[in-house]
């Protein structure tokens, strides 16, 4: 048996969701799923970014910002 984690932001930019999965064999069992929706703030400056107006040290902040709601949310 495997247990995994996954987490995913999807192009809404709503939070961080995360499933918990046992697989073995053929079997798949969800064990737990969550979302933790972002701050507005933090979904701003996401979109801010995504269509591109954010500069270099913007989006190094925000890759460290979103890589510890990530790892909280995990």
């Amino acid at each position: 048996m495997l247990t995994a984690l996954g987490l995913m932001s999807g192009t809404s930019a709503d939070g961080v969701s995360v499933a918990v999965i046992r697989a073995g064999g053929r079997n798949v069992r969800l064990l737990a799923y969550r979302t933790f929706p972002y701050s507005r703030g933090m979904r701003e400056r996401i979109l801010r970014a995504g269509r591109g107006e954010a500069r270099t040290a913007e989006l190094s902040e925000l890759h460290t910002d979103l890589g510890c709601l990530f790892a909280g949310a995990a």
